[in-house]
């Protein structure tokens, strides 16, 4: 990577390459994409009363790494943190420090926004992501489940 990477938020010109990475996004994790969750998902991060908001990780205009964030409520604590829903890096970009471009973009955003903590989950089998997530934050002895309706 010869030029630093930026974060930003995307525009209509970075739809092909943002679809791009947040299917193969997908194909990580086996998880089934589609257009109509590709479009759903682009017109949420463009609407500006959705709650999903996402930036990318650029270099020399080349888009890096993705990642999709909202805030959530913490009722116990009467305050709000950021949510990481979805980060993926390009698999050509990884080992360049993209991830925690994308991570350390979000805590300051966090901080500037009052939000407290940056919270994500990641799959236990994901080793290579959570080789960096060690470095940058604590990973929690919480669970998550899954409730079908």
């Amino acid at each position: 990577m010869d030029k630093k990477v930026e974060i930003k938020s995307f525009c209509d010109d970075n739809r092909h390459d943002w679809s791009r990475l947040y299917t193969d996004y997908a194909t990580f994790y086996e998880l089934q994409m589609s257009p109509k969750i590709l479009d759903t998902v682009w017109d949420w991060i463009h609407d500006s009363t959705h709650e999903i908001d996402a930036v990318g990780a650029f270099s020399g205009g080349v888009l890096l790494g993705i990642a999709h964030y909202r805030c959530y409520a913490q009722p116990v604590f009467a305050s709000y943190g950021l949510y990481l829903d979805d980060l993926f890096v390009d698999k050509n970009a990884r080992r360049l420090g993209v991830a925690s471009s994308l991570l350390l973009w979000l805590k300051n955003e966090a901080a500037r926004r009052n939000l407290d903590p940056v919270r994500w989950q990641t799959a236990p089998s994901n080793q290579k992501a959570q080789a960096v997530y060690d470095q940058l934050a604590k990973k929690t002895d919480w669970l998550t489940y899954d409730m079908s309706v």
